[in-house]
């Protein structure tokens, strides 16, 4: 199975920020990445929607293209929908809360964390509750943050459009003394040279892709599942206008691609 494509899916473009990270670390690994950018964003619907539509893509990963991995290159879809996904494939599944949940506890000095997210993953309190099985003395600041992910899918990663809606996001962590700061949502990366602009240099922006990657680097090597064959890229949606996606790919893979829209209510 070592020369299978890995599947990974976002709501819409930010899971790229997960599969740039893939290219870096792992460049013969071939992928496949679904962007339900017809149905974002995710944080705004019920846990049992999101399931749902997660199924449907991991079926159209597996079905149509005999993946060997899965990530959720999603922190509202992982949270939703990991567990029950895990049990619904015979191949593993990963999402990426715990390894940003691990890298904040390791670069905070005073424990106070502040973390943007969707609003469905604030309320799940996932983030907050895991850091504090690490030591229940940290402190977790979540704010939700809806026009990101807009932002993000528009193609607007700066100017003072972007800017406003860090400094109303970060005011009230800044406030508390946040020395930390999780990007719980996978499109947020692309804003961080903004984020870091507006917070400062001195704050932490940790972005748990890092660290989920290592992860998919260890497992595919201990498994022997490292692809020895020159990487080969492909790309979905369940939209018809997917500017955004082709432009951040180009700038990730230097090259043009082509999405093809996917009928995904057929899975």
């Amino acid at each position: 199975m070592e020369n299978n494509k890995i599947g990974v899916f976002d709501s819409g473009v930010g899971g790229l920020s997960v599969l740039k990270e893939i290219v870096k670390v792992l460049p013969n690994e071939s992928l496949v990445y679904f962007a339900d950018s017809a149905r974002c964003p995710y944080g705004t619907k019920d846990t049992e929607t999101i399931y749902q539509f997660s199924k449907q893509i991991c079926e159209f990963l597996v079905k149509e293209h005999n993946v060997k991995k899965i990530i959720i290159a999603c922190n509202t879809a992982t949270i939703a929908s990991v567990d029950r996904l895990k049990e619904d494939f015979d191949i593993p599944v990963i999402g990426v809360p715990d390894f940003g949940v691990q890298h904040a506890y390791e670069v905070t000095k005073n424990k106070k964390i502040g973390l943007l997210a969707t609003d469905s993953t604030v309320r799940s309190q996932y983030y907050q509750d895991n850091l504090k099985r690490l030591d229940p003395t940290i402190e977790v600041y979540g704010q939700g943050c809806p026009d990101f992910v807009l932002d993000v899918e528009a193609g607007k990663f700066d100017g003072p459009e972007v800017e406003g809606h860090v400094t109303n996001y970060t005011k009230g962590m800044l406030g508390a003394g946040v020395d930390t700061i999780i990007l719980g949502c996978t499109h947020f990366p692309f804003l961080s040279k903004t984020i870091s602009k507006v917070v400062g240099s001195n704050i932490n922006l940790v972005d748990p892709a890092d660290k989920t990657v290592q992860y998919l680097k260890e497992y595919l090597s201990d498994k022997d599942l490292i692809n020895k064959n020159e990487a080969t890229y492909e790309f979905y949606s369940s939209a018809t206008n997917n500017d955004t996606l082709k432009l951040l790919v180009k700038e990730i893979l230097n090259k043009d691609v082509e999405v093809e829209t996917i009928d995904i209510d057929r899975y």
